[in-house]
């Protein structure tokens, strides 16, 4: 069983750092849902740099309720957080490039290529006419509109420029956000079910006595098995 070691906090929404953009229709659903049910689960926050890893819509939420937000604070560069990415499942493919599964991660780290795909035993690849970042994440979006999305690489799944946790902290400093719903951060000992109303958010000290009562009263269960969720 893993060792519980929780680090907490409550900061001012305008101090974390988001790397994706959000959906504002999200962002109204879930200001609605703190309103009546509070914050289930924390933030989950580089603890360096306030990095957001997951939470962005709950960040944004927060912010427009004038409240805190309660983070769980993470070593980003450490081994407890594993960065994976999203693989979009659009409507239809794209007529695209016959190349290698070589070429084609070369073609997408550089810019030179949209998205990737394999279909059968060939692989394909979509031609960049951009080379800047914000205008290759503006065609991608285009062009995934609608799209499902996958955990793994499966028949009918697209891959995009797949970034380092460095590139993605820098680009976040720059104000250049990913697209939603393009990283996947796994986190070792991450907590869920804090249930935090909002009305302990308008006030740090209240928010960390709540955290505290929680932590200490709340019975823990820690499960190791991989797991489905249905949505």
């Amino acid at each position: 069983m893993m060792e519980m070691n929780f680090s907490f906090d409550v900061v001012k929404p305008e101090r974390l750092l988001l790397h994706e953009e959000v959906d504002e229709g999200k962002v109204a659903l879930f200001k609605e849902r703190v309103r009546e049910e509070g914050v289930r689960d924390p933030v989950v926050v580089d603890r360096r740099s306030l990095l957001v890893l997951d939470g962005a819509h709950r960040v944004k939420a927060l912010s427009a309720l004038n409240a805190l937000v309660p983070v769980q604070l993470v070593d980003y560069f450490s081994d407890s957080v594993s960065l994976k990415f999203w693989y979009p499942k659009p409507r239809a493919l794209p007529q695209g490039t016959p190349s290698t599964k070589r070429q084609v991660l070369a073609f997408l780290s550089s810019n030179r290529a949209v998205l990737g795909w394999k279909a059968g035993r060939r692989w394909y690849f979509l031609p960049s006419p951009y080379s800047a970042l914000s205008s290759l994440f503006s065609l991608q979006k285009r062009l995934l509109k609608g799209a499902e999305f996958c955990a793994r690489l499966e028949q009918g799944c697209v891959m995009r420029r797949e970034f380092s946790k460095k590139e993605i902290l820098r680009m976040a400093k720059k104000g250049i956000l990913l697209p939603i719903k393009y990283t996947r951060h796994l986190v070792k000992g991450r907590v869920l079910g804090i249930n935090m109303p909002l009305n302990a958010l308008f006030s740090k000290k209240d928010a960390l006595n709540f955290l505290k009562q929680r932590l200490e009263e709340s019975e823990k269960r820690f499960y190791e098995e991989s797991v489905w969720v249905l949505y």
